[in-house]
């Protein structure tokens, strides 16, 4: 079960990270740092 949930959550950072790349190109850097300070 936990191995699950970690696998899960790995698959996630990956997908989340591969989404976020475009994202970083389109966007100003400064604006995503501001977001990631809101965090």
């Amino acid at each position: 079960m936990f191995e699950v949930a970690l696998q899960a959550a790995i698959g996630a950072k990956i997908i989340a990270r591969g989404m976020l790349r475009p994202l970083e190109r389109m966007l100003p850097q400064n604006f995503m740092e501001a977001m990631l300070l809101e965090k």
